[in-house]
């Protein structure tokens, strides 16, 4: 499958560039790598899907995995998450492994969220004072 690796440059917990190369390679991960800056990334993602991609990976935190999966929505591109931000609470709510563990070939299938076609989601926290 024609793949794109997206990484934000500046992703929280992003460290060492070849640390992430080596875990792709380990992997058996190939693909296009791109390390970019935040503002780069959804017009990557863009470019994969026109180029005919059927994975993009997003390497970085919340912000841009929403960046990606907002320009996946409506396509058939799929997307996978390398937790690098420094929260990543969407990865997390998804048990989503914090450490840097790639294994090839293995999808969990989930439904984002979408309102009027823009990724959306959301967080809620609360105190219940007692």
């Amino acid at each position: 499958m024609k793949t794109t690796i997206l990484i934000n440059l500046g992703g929280g917990s992003v460290g060492e560039r070849s640390a992430i190369e080596a875990a792709l390679e380990s992997a058996g991960i190939a693909g296009e790598l791109h390390w970019l800056h935040g503002r780069e990334i959804r017009e990557a993602a863009k470019a994969a899907v026109a180029g005919g991609d059927g994975l993009v990976i997003a390497g970085g935190g919340d912000g841009t995995v929403s960046s990606v999966a907002g320009a996946l929505a409506g396509t058939r591109t799929k997307l996978a998450i390398l937790p690098l931000g420094t929260l990543n609470h969407f990865a997390r709510d998804l048990r989503i492994p914090q450490k840097l563990m790639l294994q090839g070939g293995n999808f969990n299938s989930c439904r984002l969220p979408f309102l009027r076609r823009h990724f959306c989601w959301v967080v809620m926290a609360g105190n219940q004072a007692g």
